[in-house]
């Protein structure tokens, strides 16, 4: 939809200042079966020249509409029209007034009247803004025609009103001073010319200051809101690339870590001696030790079977106790808590001491081998020569 801006004056010229000091009248607005003249650049058309005339038709059957005229009711009024339509997100920005809920057909005219509330805004209706542009969405529909003698470029559908402005100047008929007057009948002391500036690469008209004004006004605020925007971008993601660096280094710190905490061949070893001679340890304490618990956790039995009752506050306390009971056990009751020599050797290493019933079984082998080597002899193993 294209946004357009029409223009009204007040019906007969009059208007009330109520008690509360507002400005109360009613409007002529939104004349049918006329013909207005726009330059091709405020259509947006760009099949064209900037700057021709582009004629278009406001048929009866469009600007009567029902579902249009009831857009016109309850919209806010403001002084000269924004720089962006006006909705919820702005409209404490530009309000003024507002329009009532009576629209009706007056003639060729909407009627509908009109509430000025802020004081600045009253002076000025009274004074210098004598005349009321709306502005509206419609549909361009791009087909010539002829109406009353007439030829026009284009006409209008599907009204769809924004906002009521209080403006300086019109365009169209005697009757309705429409703001925007027809381009081969502006005055330079009321509508002067276009004067385009660039402002962050965007056209702005400054030949009327106060649009201008609200122009650059919405300009500085979008940059300043994308600059805000990019700079909360910026340090998320420094953030972001921070919190990676560390990251990066803890795991740098736990492979190190890691490979620190690799045992070699003889930490091995001298690891599973260690864990051997605490079981033995524990074993001849008369502790109940499983193959499930490490060295700590045996240590921790011994300690409670030897000392029921007893509470130590850390791991060291306990191995101290558990020492002072090792003292204790005498090498044989250790020698006699490991069943297994095999199982034991394994762990510790080293080979372990034999029990007596080995020792007498290795004696009596070695008698045996005695009498086999000395038997073509005659002389029994042990004899004298």
């Amino acid at each position: 939809m294209i946004v357009f801006r029409d223009t009204a004056t007040i019906k007969n010229g009059t208007g009330t200042i109520t008690p509360e000091g507002y400005f109360v009248a009613d409007a002529l607005v939104a004349r049918a079966n006329n013909i207005q003249e726009y330059r091709a650049r405020e259509l947006g058309l760009t099949d064209r020249q900037p700057d021709d005339l582009v004629r278009v038709f406001r048929p009866e059957a469009e600007v009567f509409a029902v579902d249009s005229l009831a857009t016109a009711a309850h919209i806010p009024i403001t002084l000269d029209h924004p720089a962006e339509m006006v909705d919820a997100g702005n409209v404490l920005q530009y309000r003024r007034g507002g329009t009532g809920g009576e629209v009706l057909r007056d003639g060729d005219f909407m009627r509908i009247p009109l509430r000025i509330e802020d004081a600045g805004a009253v002076t000025s209706v009274r004074t210098e803004r004598k005349e009321f542009s709306l502005g509206y969405a419609a549909d361009l529909k791009l087909e010539a025609g002829v109406f009353d003698g007439q030829a026009y470029d284009a006409s209008v559908t599907n009204i769809r009103y924004n906002h009521l402005a209080a403006c300086r100047a019109a365009r169209g008929g005697p009757e309705l001073r429409i703001i925007d007057s027809r381009p081969e009948a502006r005055q330079p002391e009321e509508s002067p010319m276009p004067h385009i500036v660039l402002v962050d690469s965007l056209p702005v008209d400054v030949s009327l200051p106060e649009t201008a004004a609200q122009v650059v006004k919405q300009l500085v605020l979008a940059r300043d809101t994308a600059t805000g925007a990019l700079d909360a971008s910026q340090s998320a993601l420094t953030t972001a690339n921070n919190t990676i660096a560390a990251r990066d280094g803890e795991i740098v710190t736990l492979k190190d870590s890691l490979e620190k905490a690799k045992l070699s061949p003889q930490a091995l070893r001298d690891a599973a001696g260690d864990y051997a001679r605490v079981s033995a340890t524990a074993k001849a304490l008369g502790a109940t030790v499983t193959d499930s618990m490490d060295a700590q956790a045996i240590r921790d039995a011994a300690v409670s079977h030897k000392l029921p009752g007893k509470v130590y506050a850390t791991d060291a306390e306990r191995n101290a106790v558990f020492d002072v009971l090792a003292a204790s056990v005498k090498p044989a009751d250790v020698t006699d808590a490991t069943p297994d020599p095999l199982r034991a050797m394994l762990a510790d290493g080293q080979p372990v001491a034999l029990g007596d019933a080995q020792t007498a079984a290795v004696k009596a082998r070695d008698a045996r081998f005695a009498r086999f080597a000395n038997a073509h002899t005659g002389v029994a193993a042990g004899a004298a020569n």
